[in-house]
């Protein structure tokens, strides 16, 4: 799958609206081995108030002896506002591999 196939299939998700729950993303995340496991960190995401809450959540956690590193992000309003990292493309390709062997529960 090359940039353009991978841009077009996240696109074509899109078609199937909002569904609530994360019991497909866990599902997904242990088809792909749990990669999330290998990743110790905290992730902020939300609208308003990520710097600060990661410079408090930095102090914290450096206080009580923990290496600390920061990797704040601008915001992306659009999936070709920035590009994406050379693995983006085959990663994709596997979590669609692991998507379509599991049962669809759409109706």
């Amino acid at each position: 799958m090359n940039y353009q196939e991978a841009l077009d299939y996240l696109t074509s998700l899109g078609r199937f609206g909002i569904k609530l729950g994360l019991e497909r993303t866990d599902a997904l995340l242990h088809a792909l081995g749990d990669p999330q496991d290998l990743f110790q960190g905290v992730h902020v995401a939300g609208t308003n108030g990520k710097g600060s809450v990661c410079a408090m959540l930095a102090s914290v956690l450096q206080s009580a002896g923990y290496r600390v590193g920061l990797m704040p992000k601008p915001r992306s309003r659009r999936m070709t506002s920035r590009p994406f990292s050379p693995s983006f493309s085959p990663s994709l390709t596997k979590l669609r591999q692991s998507s379509a062997r599991r049962p669809s529960s759409r109706s």
